[in-house]
């Protein structure tokens, strides 16, 4: 999602600024910023549209892994203890190991 976000924000900073740039006049430039708007407008529901219906075909498709798969959910107050219990015992022991 990082990669949507940064050259999704680079693309939309250069077709804002390509007016500004370019134009001999303030109005020009003002005119060529709406449509710059408009195609960053655009330009994103297509994406967005495309983007849907290839991960949702992927998905029922059963290519993509489902949520839960991804992040599997520690089901009791045990289970979670226990994990702490481990972590706790695995950073002292490395301390020691380093004391020594």
């Amino acid at each position: 999602m990082e990669t949507v976000v940064i050259h999704g924000a680079a693309g939309v900073l250069g077709l804002l600024a390509t007016p500004l740039i370019t134009s001999d006049s303030a109005q020009q430039s003002l005119y060529g910023v709406g449509w710059a708007l408009l195609a960053a407008l655009a330009i994103t529901l297509w994406a967005s549209g495309c983007s849907f219906v290839l991960f949702g075909v992927l998905r029922f498709a059963g290519h993509l892994p489902s949520t839960k798969e991804m992040h599997p959910v520690i089901g009791t107050k045990d289970e979670m203890e226990k994990m702490n219990n481990t972590k706790e015992n695995t950073i002292e022991d490395a301390q020691n190991k380093n004391s020594v």
